[in-house]
C-alpha cells in the first residue's frame, strides 16, 4: 500500500496507476517470499536445501504470483474506473483477494511438503 501511494498518488510521484500497481505487487511478492520461507512453509524446507532450491522456489513463487498481479491489476481497474471506488480501499479489496489465490497456489505448487 505505502508503495502504491509513493509511485501513484498526485502528491508524490504521480505515475500510472497500473504501473504502480505492478511495482508495488512486485515489492509485495519479494516481501510475501522471504516471510514464506522463514515462517509459513518453513517446516516444508529441507534443512539442507541448497542455495539452487532456494532460487527456484522463488521462481515458482513469483510465477503463481504473475497471474495474481494480472488479477489484482484488474480488480483495481475496474472499480476505479467502473465502480469509482477510492484507489487504496479497492487495492485493499484486491490485496485480499489476490492473497487466497496465491497462498492456495503456493501451498500446492510452491512449498510442496517434504517427502517423508
Amino acid at each position: 500500500m505505502c508503495v502504491l501511494f509513493l509511485l501513484a498518488d498526485e502528491t508524490m510521484l504521480g505515475w500510472n496507476l497500473s504501473l504502480a500497481k505492478v511495482l508495488a505487487a512486485e515489492t509485495a511478492i519479494i516481501n510475501n517470499f522471504l516471510w514464506n520461507e522463514l515462517w509459513t512453509f518453513r517446516s516444508r524446507i529441507e534443512p539442507t536445501a541448497a542455495f539452487r532450491a532456494l532460487l527456484l522456489r522463488l521462481g515458482r513463487f513469483n510465477l503463481i504470483c504473475l497471474s495474481g498481479i494480472a488479477i489484482s491489476v484488474g480488480l483495481l481497474n475496474f472499480q476505479v474506473r467502473v465502480l469509482n471506488a477510492n484507489p487504496y480501499v479497492a487495492n485493499l479489496i484486491a490485496i485480499a483477494i489476490v492473497s487466497l489465490w496465491n497462498f492456495y497456489l503456493s501451498s500446492k505448487f510452491g512449498w510442496k511438503p517434504r517427502s517423508s
